[in-house]
């Protein structure tokens, strides 16, 4: 197998290339929003980020070798041993977010490990119990990461909560579970987690009710559907009370209803002034204004994409976007391709994953989503991330070069 990595048969290159183009895009970022404020060997975000990158690629290369057959044989049991890895912060921290384990000198977060985790699980899972029914098949998968997503949500993380759930049903529908069977059970929880603002309730409870017209044809059963989501609204407060403040604050001026421009708002106001005075070229490398200045707080991870469109312009991002969509489609077409249907659900996994943290995180920076508190893969700063990302990576690749075995 290390001749044909090394020599290229049936290795799909596209995705180590773009996964370290990626890598050494974020790495000159990082440098960007970090120094010259950060000095020091390791004491400087983008010194801190090179170990992490050259740890993640052994990671990554190692999962390359790793034979699939035993990760398998290992789901369950690596599956126990995150719950377990999850409960540690909480259970040792003592102040309002407790989302990470102090090793010396590296903190390690649990959650990210735990996608991984889940996406083995939910692979082993979906993939051996094919005759089970589609809603038993989909209610039991989301059984098995409900664990992770509670704990997370107890950090308190919700960003990285709703990612676990993007998760469960790209992979659910990958699977072949009806994609009408999996809005049946997702949008009761759309209508209950947007009960707390009317306008959007009502946009929600119209959409559900056209839906149900034309899935479930008999109005009465369409009827009863949509009067039991739009019940789920009467218990939105229960949820809303269970929110952080900041997490409430940052709901709030999403929606427009509440103002704060140089509190919970200036962080999104800062990161549209950073894209915006890009232009289409860029301000050029080390010199952004807003991310030199320091005017955007968290902009070497959170908000790393505003450091790419200030210095690099809409020309910067629209590459990166470009080469994030053709990684995506090159993981899709691996996972379609593969002979093996374990290996097929953990590309796919792969790929949704990567695709909820761009939405997300794009989203996030521009305004279009609340602030999540979600990284960019590869770009932004964080050691736990990028060496779970390569380790997928490494899997992805591994796979790549099985899937014409028969």
């Amino acid at each position: 197998m290390i001749n044909d990595f090394l020599s290229g048969k049936r290795f799909d290159k596209t995705i180590v290339f773009i996964t370290l183009f990626l890598a050494l895009e974020g790495l000159l970022l990082i440098y960007s929003a970090s120094y010259p404020l950060e000095s020091g060997f390791f004491s400087s975000s983008f010194d801190r980020q090179i170990v992490w990158l050259v740890i993640a690629c052994a990671a990554g290369f190692s999962a390359a070798k790793i034979k699939i057959a035993n990760l398998n044989t290992a789901a369950y049991a690596v599956y126990v041993f995150t719950v377990l890895l999850l409960i540690v912060p909480l259970i040792a921290g003592s102040g309002e977010v407790n989302r990470w384990i102090n090793i010396g000198w590296f903190n390690f977060q649990p959650s990210e490990f735990a996608k991984f985790s889940a996406i083995i699980v939910l692979a082993k899972f979906l993939s051996e119990n094919r005759r089970m029914s589609e809603w038993k098949r989909f209610l039991l998968s989301f059984v098995i990461i409900l664990p992770f997503i509670l704990l997370i949500v107890r950090e308190p993380d919700m960003g990285t909560a709703i990612i676990f759930v993007i998760l469960w049903i790209v992979m659910s529908i990958w699977s072949g579970i009806s994609v009408n069977k999996v809005l049946a059970v997702f949008l009761p929880g759309l209508a209950l987690v947007s009960g707390f603002y009317l306008p959007l309730f009502a946009a929600v409870l119209t959409g559900i009710g056209i839906w149900a017209v034309f899935w479930m044809k008999k109005w009465w059963k369409a009827l009863f559907y949509s009067v039991f989501c739009a019940a789920g609204g009467f218990y939105s407060g229960f949820f809303w009370s269970k929110l952080a403040e900041y997490q409430k604050e940052r709901i709030l001026i999403f929606f427009g209803l509440k103002q704060d421009p140089h509190g919970s708002a200036y962080q999104v106001i800062q990161s549209k002034v950073a894209i915006g005075s890009g232009g289409i070229f860029g301000k050029g490398f080390l010199h952004g204004s807003q991310s030199q200045l320091r005017f955007l707080p968290e902009q070497h991870t959170d908000f790393i994409v505003s450091v790419l469109g200030e210095e690099f312009g809409f020309l910067g991002i629209t590459v990166v976007f470009l080469l994030y969509f053709i990684l995506i489609i090159s993981l899709l077409r691996i996972a379609r391709s593969s002979e093996d249907r374990f290996n097929s659900m953990i590309v796919a996994g792969i790929s949704g994953l990567i695709f909820s943290h761009v939405v997300v995180n794009t989203g996030m920076a521009s305004g279009i989503v609340p602030v999540t508190g979600m990284v960019l893969p590869f770009l932004s700063y964080g050691g736990s991330s990028l060496i779970v990302m390569f380790i997928l990576m490494g899997l992805a690749s591994n796979i790549s070069m099985k899937r014409f075995t028969y």
